[in-house]
């Protein structure tokens, strides 16, 4: 990108002196023999040249970045399809392991891991949460805890105390 703005600098300083070479040659136009006339014009035409030169190198440059931007688009876009967040379908995403205790030390799994296929209804604990609702005595959980194939995550129905 510096190459780009390199080569505009240089292409509106030269196209600024062309202006000025143009004025100059219309003011002193009347004075100028044939061969300086034709020295003048084929002066400007050469630097017109070099210019454009300048501005299709620019165009190139800007070309070549922007399809560079597009092969790594489509290459992130391609790393990034199985991440979690991209996942349509509920039992695909990824769910806090306990999904009640922000200081759980799982945290997070995705339900292939645990080998779930539907998502879970009530609250979730993992054992070691579990222990410490229960022992706080915060809620109750009922008996019906089915293990999952994962031995650290139980399903727990929770109920407020009342």
């Amino acid at each position: 990108m510096d190459k780009i703005g390199e080569l505009d600098k240089r292409t509106s300083e030269k196209m600024a002196e062309i202006e000025a070479t143009k004025v100059e040659f219309v003011q002193f136009y009347s004075e100028m023999s044939d061969a300086d006339k034709t020295s003048a014009c084929s002066y400007i035409e050469k630097e017109l040249e070099k210019a454009e030169s300048w501005s299709t190198k620019k165009v190139e440059i800007a070309k070549s970045v922007l399809e560079t931007l597009e092969n790594v688009k489509v290459q992130f876009q391609e790393g990034v399809k199985n991440f979690p967040e991209r996942y349509n379908e509920p039992e695909e995403q990824v769910w806090c392991y306990c999904r009640e205790n922000p200081e759980c030390p799982i945290q997070w799994f995705h339900f292939e891991c645990v080998g779930m296929t539907v998502a879970p209804e009530g609250d979730w604990f993992c054992k070691e949460c579990l222990a410490k609702v229960v022992v706080r005595g915060e809620s109750s959980a009922s008996s019906e805890q089915p293990e999952m194939s994962n031995d650290d995550v139980k399903k727990t129905t929770v109920k407020e105390s009342q």
